[in-house]
């Protein structure tokens, strides 16, 4: 079992003030040499959030508690770098998780990828910001939305699977 779903069976509680998905880790990008790295939330639900005493969460034991007094309005984004955060951020290796100030609510988790091998610069994340679909982002974009960039000249066109008949051919176009 990988770690949001471990996660979400060991937390329990109810949503309280935040109901899960409402706000979310938007974007993560890895502490890389000469680059700081850091965890995006995007507050994706329509009234502000209090978010002191939440923690970010990572699958290697790390934990960072949100300082008290930080208030995330509706369709704003909030960075924690990784000097704040008292911990390096991977992309490979670990899972993301965001909890609620009670220590047993989970509130969302991504569980990010790295970009191709040998590649830096990366960050991966949610698009649009706060959607349930998650990339690779060659452009980190922290504090601003999130960008996706096509890195590949080949693109399935068509797929027919399943025909109508036994007769009729599945393809890829």
């Amino acid at each position: 079992a990988t770690f949001i779903p471990v996660l979400r069976a060991r937390l329990v509680g109810s949503a309280g003030p935040v109901a899960p998905g409402e706000v979310v880790i938007n974007e993560i990008k890895p502490t890389e040499a000469g680059s700081p790295g850091f965890v995006e939330l995007f507050n994706r639900s329509p009234a502000s959030v209090a978010l002191g005493g939440f923690e970010v969460i990572d699958s290697t034991g790390h934990r960072f508690q949100i300082p008290a007094g930080v208030l995330l309005g509706p369709g704003q984004r909030r960075v924690f770098t990784d000097a704040e955060l008292g911990f390096a951020v991977v992309l490979s290796g670990a899972t993301y998780a965001l909890v609620g100030d009670d220590g047993m609510t989970f509130v969302d988790g991504l569980d990010p990828r790295p970009g191709d091998p040998g590649e830096n610069g990366f960050s991966f994340g949610r698009y649009p910001d706060g959607d349930g679909d998650s990339y690779v982002l060659r452009t980190p974009t922290s504090g601003g939305a999130n960008l996706f960039e096509r890195t590949s000249s080949i693109v399935i066109n068509e797929i027919h699977y399943h025909p109508a008949t036994p007769a009729e051919p599945e393809w890829v176009e």
